[in-house]
């Protein structure tokens, strides 16, 4: 859902549940070993009403990885991916 009012305010269904997220962040050029924060996104999660909370009651562990794309394999992306534990 891409808007710019928060879910959270809602009555929707959240991941109340333990889970891990894994960020892939795929790019024309490749970022430094620490360039690549899910701080923001996990944030954005939250306060979309996807996760109930940041805590590690909720997020048990984040993993990063990224890819080398070329302009002709498509846009840069970031994928976001939940893993029930």
């Amino acid at each position: 859902i891409a808007r710019n009012a928060s879910l959270a305010a809602k009555e929707t269904p959240r991941l109340v549940a333990q889970c891990r997220l894994h960020v892939r962040s795929r790019r024309y050029r490749l970022a430094d070993a620490d360039g690549i924060s899910a701080k923001a996104v996990i944030d954005g999660c939250v306060h979309a009403g996807i996760l109930a909370d940041d805590k590690a009651e909720f997020v048990k562990e984040v993993t990063y990885s990224q890819e080398k794309i070329r302009k002709a394999d498509g846009p840069e992306e970031t994928v976001i991916e939940f893993f029930l534990v």
